[in-house]
This record gives structure tokens, C-alpha cells and sequence, in this order.
């Protein structure tokens, strides 16, 4: 369940909000109409082969479909729609960007609920992307920095950049919340994408999974992996 004041994801224990303080108790609100899809640890993903655009199916380590990710096409910026299914019927989330400020020469893409509620903001590093290993912030609605997923190694960071035919090297990362790791972002060793989210080592359930699914999705379709 979900802080209505800084959106900290509480799991299903205690009255306060670990992060915040706030008082959960009457005001503690759901996760919307596919509440029950972020209560696990662990998610496949696989991409669609053969397609146009970008698309993802979302399971559950025992292969049960949670949710169809579409990314739209002909966009410069990933542009990411998440649906309970692939009718589109009822939207979950999206992640797109927004109007920047003349001095916000950052990438940042916000992850928002379909009534325009801000969850979370990620933030590409360009400049340790270049130089070491590819890495994204995860800001809060409020733009404070609260995690951030970085490739799994700086060596092999560099060798999949930069030696011929390093990108057949698969790209994994490792998932933080403040310092501490909560979390993988692993490729299988599969010709098609297949890819798991394993998220075992969050035992207090700290990490929003919308965040997480958000983040991860975004990792592959922005990463280009």
C-alpha cells in the first residue's frame, strides 16, 4: 500500500510510513485497478518479436500474465503505456516526458497514473554512461533523488560500448534504494528478449513496484539492450 503524502510504497505492516511518518491508517490508498500486480518480488518480462513498436508482456515468476506495456512510435522520447492487458481497455500508467525549463538540459522522463498523479522521475546520466557504466536516477514526484539502477560493471560497461561486438554482451543492472541494493534487472541468455526483475532482496518492501516495473522497462526500451 501506498503513503498518500510521498507515495513510498509501505507493503501490507505497520501505521506509519517508514519514509515520511505520515499516518497511514484511514488514508492508506491502493494501487489502483491492477492493485493486485505489484504484490510480488520477482516479474518476467518479455518483448515482442517481430513488431513495430516496442511491446511487453509482464508475468509473474510462475508465467501468469500481469500486464502489456506499448511503446508509442516515432518518438525521439520513450513514450511508455502500461495496460491491465492487450485490449488497452484500462491503463495502469504511462512514462513520458515533459516541458523542461530553459537550464533543465537533463533526460528525464516522469512515470505517471492515468489521472496525471506523479509517481516517480528518471533521470539518465549521460556523462558516467560515456565514461564508466550506464546509470539512471530515480527521483521521488518531488525530484528528490531516492535510488537509481547502474550497470552491473564498469569493465563490461566499456567493452559493450566500445570493442566490436560488445552489445552481444548482455547488459544487466543492479537496483538501489539510497545505498542499499534492493534488487537485479537481469537478461536471460535467450535469443528473444526475455528478462527478470528480481526484487527478493527488498525484504521490507521499501521499493514502489510500479516504480520499479516502470524503471526497468525503461531501462530496456531507452538502453536499446
Amino acid at each position: 500500500m501506498i503513503c498518500p503524502q510521498c507515495n513510498t510504497d509501505n507493503g501490507s505492516q505497520g501505521n506509519e510510513c517508514y519514509r515520511c511518518g505520515a499516518d497511514l491508517g484511514p488514508q492508506l490508498v491502493s494501487q489502483g485497478p491492477a492493485a493486485g500486480v505489484f504484490a510480488f518480488d520477482k516479474y518476467l518480462l518479455n518483448q515482442k518479436v517481430l513488431s513495430f513498436k516496442d511491446k511487453y508482456h509482464v508475468f509473474d515468476e510462475f508465467g501468469n500474465k500481469l500486464l502489456y506495456v506499448e511503446r508509442e512510435a516515432w518518438k525521439v522520447m520513450p513514450k511508455l503505456h502500461f495496460f491491465t492487458d492487450e485490449s488497452k481497455n484500462v491503463p495502469v500508467m504511462s512514462i513520458m516526458s515533459k516541458p523542461k525549463g530553459f537550464f533543465d538540459m537533463g533526460y528525464k522522463l516522469h512515470l505517471v497514473l492515468p489521472d496525471g498523479q506523479p509517481l516517480a522521475i528518471f533521470r539518465k546520466d549521460w556523462i558516467r554512461g560515456m565514461f564508466f557504466q550506464r546509470l539512471w536516477h530515480v527521483l521521488d514526484a518531488n525530484g528528490d533523488v531516492i535510488g537509481k539502477a547502474e550497470e552491473d560493471s564498469v569493465l563490461l560497461g566499456l567493452i559493450r560500448r566500445y570493442l566490436p561486438f560488445g552489445e552481444w554482451i548482455r547488459t544487466n543492472f543492479n537496483i538501489f534504494l539510497g545505498s542499499r541494493q534492493v534488487g537485479t534487472f537481469n537478461r536471460k541468455f535467450t535469443i528473444i528478449d526475455k528478462y527478470v526483475l528480481d526484487l527478493t532482496q527488498d525484504h521490507t518492501r521499501s521499493l514502489d513496484r510500479r516504480i520499479a516495473l516502470g524503471l526497468c522497462v525503461l531501462l530496456d526500451t531507452a538502453e536499446k539492450r
